[in-house]
């Protein structure tokens, strides 16, 4: 089974819940949130590979759709400088803590979001997946069949949600297609992408009148009327092309997926470095449950 890491989704977490924390004067609440959730994660899944993606600063869909995410800029000089601070500690563990620790698939691509590098990876290498996120536009991605499944575990309630769990909540047979459909429909408010006026973001209501309207048992009205209108079929055009996992617009998505060998004594090198001794005392545990190399000194 492939663990995959929507990175900023669990940084997130680990900056609210351990905001403050330092080692010799440097900000390490996010690394080291981000390093125990994973130890965690680990040890409950025993993933096969771990693939870690990330966000990219800036977003093809905003050509497109200007407003996408503008709801997350409206914020105070102090709440910015705060921000800012917590992007120091992702950029530190991308681009030094994981690969540190000898982790090889670690992907950022400009103009895409995590969220697409886990669709081309799903797609493109068919297997077994649990990807780690609290993002429902990755519905999209749960699919079951003889050989393989995916499924989405939220970090924040550690519950697993399947493609047979899909099925029973929403009455949706193919997430691929209805998700999308109903997300384009509903609009997506945590990207601030507007759907039709009066129809619920379907990941906040799974009674949503998206939702009906797919099944074919939304009654006809005032709400039937502007989905079907002209209006209203033009903003799910144009939605579809934001909600669509991985996005189409860009540059092509080409990864090169490789099997990490991790060695113990990077991990308590790392530990030490960022003085994270309670990490440093559990070693021995990490080295059985990641399946560390004992590394050759000298």
């Amino acid at each position: 089974m492939r663990l995959v890491i929507d990175c900023n989704n669990l940084c997130y977490m680990s900056f609210y819940a351990l905001n403050g924390l330092e080692y010799n004067g440097k900000l390490t609440g996010v690394v080291y949130g981000f390093l125990n959730q994973l130890f965690s994660l680990c040890r409950k899944h025993t993933p096969d590979q771990l693939i870690f993606c990330w966000d990219s600063r800036k977003s093809y869909r905003k050509k497109i759709y200007p407003e996408y995410k503008a709801n997350r800029t409206n914020k105070s000089e102090e709440e910015l400088q705060i921000i800012k601070e917590a992007y120091q500690q992702f950029d530190d563990l991308r681009d030094h803590v994981l690969p540190a620790l000898g982790f090889q698939n670690i992907f950022q691509i400009s103009g895409y979001e995590a969220d697409d590098i886990i669709a081309w990876l799903v797609w493109r290498y068919p297997d077994n997946y649990v990807i780690v996120s609290s993002d429902q536009d990755l519905y999209q991605l749960l699919h079951k069949t003889k050989y393989c499944e995916t499924s989405l575990l939220n970090p924040s309630t550690g519950k697993m949600f399947t493609y047979d769990m899909f099925s029973f909540v929403y009455g949706l047979s193919n997430p691929a297609v209805d998700w999308v459909k109903a997300k384009a429909i509903g609009g997506c408010d945590s990207d601030n992408v507007k759907g039709i006026y009066g129809v619920a973001d379907p990941a906040k209501s799974n009674s949503s009148k998206a939702v009906e309207y797919i099944k074919g048992t939304l009654t006809k009205g005032k709400i039937y009327d502007k989905i079907v209108s002209e209006e209203g079929q033009n903003t799910i055009m144009r939605n579809m092309s934001l909600v669509f996992l991985p996005y189409q617009g860009g540059h092509r998505i080409n990864l090169d997926v490789k099997e990490d060998v991790l060695y113990a004594r990077d991990f308590r090198d790392l530990f030490s470095e960022y003085g994270f001794d309670s990490l440093r005392k559990e070693l021995g545990s990490w080295i059985k449950t990641l399946n560390l190399k004992i590394k050759k000194e000298g």
